[in-house]
C-alpha cells in the first residue's frame, strides 16, 4: 500500500523533509554548473557525496577552481540552501 499523509500538516512536512533530503544528495556537485561533468564523474545521485566528491579530482567546477565552500561538510550534510531552509524553520517555530 502507498501511505498518503492525510492533513495538510502531514503533506507540508513530507514536502520540507524531501527537500532537505534532496539537497544533501546534491551536496557532492554543489557549485558544479557543468551538467555533463556532473554525469560523467557521479552520474544519477544515489548516495550522499561530500562537496565535490566524485567530480573527477576538483574540489569544485566551473567558474569555481579548487575552492571549498563548504569545509567541514561531509556526504549526508546539508548545502547552505538546507541550511537557511532549517534556520527559516527554527524562526518560525519560535515566532509563531
Amino acid at each position: 500500500t502507498t501511505m498518503i499523509p492525510s492533513t495538510l500538516l502531514d503533506r507540508i512536512e513530507a514536502s520540507f523533509m524531501a527537500g532537505l533530503v534532496g539537497d544533501a544528495l546534491a551536496l557532492g556537485g554543489h557549485y558544479e554548473y557543468d551538467a555533463s561533468k556532473i554525469k560523467e564523474n557521479v552520474g544519477r545521485y544515489t548516495d550522499f557525496l561530500a562537496p565535490g566528491e566524485g567530480m573527477g579530482g576538483k574540489t569544485h567546477g566551473v567558474g569555481w577552481g579548487s575552492a571549498n565552500y563548504h569545509p567541514g561538510k561531509k556526504g549526508g550534510d546539508l548545502t547552505d540552501s538546507g541550511e537557511i531552509a532549517i534556520f527559516l524553520l527554527d524562526y518560525l517555530v519560535k515566532t509563531h
